[in-house]
This record gives C-alpha cells, sequence and structure tokens, in this order.
C-alpha cells in the first residue's frame, strides 16, 4: 500500500509514504523511492536522505537502476551516490560522464567535495580523474 502511495499525484500523500517506508527500515525501501530522485525538489531530498541513510547496501540497486531510468532520476541516484561517498560507486560516477544528457554528465563533478570528505584520499584521487577526463574534448563515435 505505502509502495502505491508513492505513485499518488498528491505531493502530501507521497511524502508520508516516504516518512511510513523510512520507519519500516531504509534498506528496504530504497526500491522504491529511487524513482522520486527525480520528484520535486522537497521530495527529492527526502527520497535521498533515507536512501543515504541506508547506506552502503544500496549501491548495487542505485547502479541497477541507473541503466534505465529517466534522466531526472539518473541524475538523482548521481546526486545519491556522491552523497553516499561509497568506494563501489566510483564506476557508476565514471560511467555518468558520458551520459548522452550534458546535465548529468556535469554531475560526477559537482559531487566531487561530498565524495572526497566522506571516502577518504582514495576517492579524492579518483575524482580527481573523474574531473582530468571531464575536461577531455568528447570525440564522436564513427560508425
Amino acid at each position: 500500500a505505502l509502495a502505491k502511495a508513492l505513485e499518488s499525484g498528491n505531493d502530501t500523500v507521497r511524502t508520508y509514504a516516504v516518512e511510513a517506508l523510512a520507519k519500516i527500515g531504509a534498506a528496504e525501501a530504497v526500491p522504491h523511492l529511487i524513482p522520486l530522485l527525480g520528484a520535486s525538489p522537497a521530495l527529492k531530498a527526502r527520497a535521498m536522505k533515507v536512501i543515504a541513510e541506508a547506506g552502503s547496501e544500496v549501491v548495487a540497486a542505485l547502479r541497477e537502476r541507473m541503466k534505465d531510468a529517466d534522466p531526472d532520476v539518473r541524475m538523482g541516484i548521481v546526486e545519491a551516490l556522491g552523497k553516499l561517498g561509497e568506494e563501489d560507486s566510483s564506476e557508476i560516477l565514471l560511467r555518468a560522464l558520458r551520459d548522452k544528457d550534458p546535465a548529468i554528465a556535469g554531475t560526477p563533478v559537482a559531487t566531487r567535495h561530498t565524495t572526497a570528505r566522506t571516502a577518504g584520499t582514495r576517492a579524492e584521487r579518483d575524482i580527481d580523474d573523474v574531473e582530468e577526463l571531464a575536461k577531455l574534448p568528447v570525440v564522436p563515435k564513427h560508425q
């Protein structure tokens, strides 16, 4: 029933559903919350907070949804991974640099400071590498 409430057209109903799912357990709620990463700013922020509280165990679910999510949700996933600061997320952030949506491609660089603060020196080096890659010109693939 709570998962169905997340699909409501009413943001208040959706917010209450997020709160209820958070009380049940953040990790179990994550698959239902990922689509909200493309919702209104307030709803997105609350969903992101619950996802971040779940910790490293949600990286796999975020990685899986990154493959087929719409652009707003993909951007939210990249932002959430930046907030999590997990070492496992480096690969996803690198792939996001090559996203066909320019807004998403710039998001991993924007998450640099959060990721580096939370994950330590290895993440700092990885993110520095990501920034260097972001500076390279995009070369179209020849068919």
